[in-house]
């Protein structure tokens, strides 16, 4: 609304002006347009409220990886991030439909970049029968964002905060049967070895059965005979935000990336600017991140997000880097003006 303002702005300019040049300024014009920009933007929130947050797009991107194996080559990873399920109440149908939509994508991986919620860890249960069917042959990898961990409800005590987040973590993983990875990380199986293979090992299943849980990289290269063989890994780090907004500081590249080395990294963080701060200065890698929504605020290409953050939205490329920020699917406002909500479906390229 602060917009509106400057149509007044504009006016005292002028009229101070007038005082020296004795010509009179009329104010209708200026009143004029400043009721027309409020009609404006109420029209585009109550828009983006009703239609815009619910609306969304399939983003498919091919990235070039220098030091990606052979065997990934075409490996497709759907990267899906932010869904703040605070927002869904009421459309559950709308939410089944994505899920079904990214299955029938037939990704060879899917990962979520964290804020699965928005100010408490009891949004999920009533959306786990829907994102619990959620699936891929390495099933879906998670990392948690900054809300997960409930920061923002001022209310609660240590210790109750410490029990929702711990809960939160325990629905991924025995609820969704999703695979959470805080400072740590997983083995990534290619195209063809997602079946019972001497020198890739088994992929056994979790308890309820819904999704596969990948064996570590020793145990599958100790079956193997011990010959080497070159892995991607998702590396997965707590919420590390180095920019303006450091609320959460909770990553560790260094610990997240033990037993990692000879192997090509798809680092999993939050915020983006984990990307510029730490993960550059480092070898090759693939980043994938979420955290920014573009502002929920984007047209003609221009986003708010940009006064905030150095890389808030799609591909960026440095060096042998490359950072990938998806904007989202839900949102901490309920509204979304031009950013519209997105399933990234990346195509992996050796390079």
């Amino acid at each position: 609304m602060g917009v509106a303002l400057l149509p007044h702005l504009v006016y005292l300019i002028a009229k101070a002006i007038s005082h020296f040049t004795h010509h009179p300024i009329a104010y209708k014009p200026f009143g004029y347009t400043a009721l027309g920009m409020i009609g404006l933007w109420l029209i585009l929130f109550v828009w983006g409220y009703f239609f815009g947050r619910y609306f969304h797009e399939v983003k498919s991107v091919t990235i070039a990886c220098k030091g990606l194996p052979k065997a990934y080559d075409g490996f497709r990873i759907v990267h899906i991030s932010d869904l703040h399920l605070d927002g869904w109440k009421g459309h559950e149908d709308e939410l089944l439909g994505i899920v079904n939509e990214i299955n029938a994508l037939k990704p060879d991986a899917i990962v979520f970049t964290g804020d699965l919620v928005s100010l408490d860890e009891s949004e999920l249960k009533p959306f786990i029968p829907i994102l619990s069917k959620l699936e891929s042959p390495n099933g879906v990898v998670s990392i948690m964002g900054n809300h997960d961990y409930i920061p923002y409800n001022r209310s609660l005590s240590d210790k109750d905060r410490a029990y929702k987040i711990s809960d939160l973590q325990r629905m991924q993983r025995e609820k969704l049967g999703w695979k959470l990875l805080l400072n740590d990380n997983c083995p990534v199986f290619p195209r063809g070895y997602h079946k019972p293979n001497p020198a890739f090992g088994t992929i056994t299943s979790n308890p309820q059965g819904e999704h596969p849980v990948l064996e570590s990289a020793p145990s599958l290269l100790e079956r193997a005979g011990g010959e080497a063989f070159s892995f991607v890994y998702f590396i997965g780090c707590e919420n590390q935000s180095m920019g303006i907004h450091h609320i959460i500081t909770r990553g560790d590249l260094k610990k997240a990336s033990e037993g990692t080395e000879g192997h090509y990294p798809i680092i999993l963080t939050h915020d983006p600017t984990h990307w510029r701060g730490e993960i550059v200065k480092g070898g090759p890698s693939l980043t994938l991140s979420g955290h920014t929504h573009a502002g929920q605020f984007r047209v003609l290409g221009w986003s708010v997000a940009r006064f905030i953050y150095d890389e808030y939205d799609g591909l960026y490329t440095d060096g042998d880097h490359n950072l990938y920020v998806n904007i989202g699917l839900g949102g901490t406002m309920p509204m979304r003006i031009g950013a519209t909500p997105e399933i990234t479906l990346i195509t992996l390229k050796a390079k």
